[in-house]
């Protein structure tokens, strides 16, 4: 059976307070690594903004959801209150968290 394509889209833009981009890569790796542990979790990817852009993040993490009650279940969840706790450690600033839900596909 072919793999189904993520349904619903957690999209979440955060900015480096300080200038250790090192330290800052390192705890959002471990911090992804925290938030796979809940189940309804299928993935993530992270982004760097290419061009500048005052109004936008400078990172991008996309975190993929079967479900919407699949994302609900873990918006608040203890895997995810557990990797919130340390998040001015890793220089984190959050700018943008908005969830999206697919109503089409393409590719080649």
């Amino acid at each position: 059976m072919a793999e189904q394509p993520h349904k619903i889209l957690h999209l979440v833009g955060a900015d480096n307070g300080s200038s250790d981009h090192d330290r800052f890569n390192r705890w959002y790796s471990d911090h992804i690594f925290q938030l796979m542990k809940f189940p309804g979790l299928r993935g993530a990817t992270r982004y760097r903004r290419v061009f500048p852009h005052a109004n936008m993040p400078e990172y991008l993490c996309l975190y993929e959801f079967d479900s919407l009650q699949a994302f609900q279940a873990y918006d608040g969840g203890q895997a995810f209150l557990d990797a919130e706790k340390d998040k001015a450690a890793g220089g984190v600033l959050p700018r943008l968290r908005l969830q999206y839900e697919r109503i089409g596909r393409w590719s080649r």
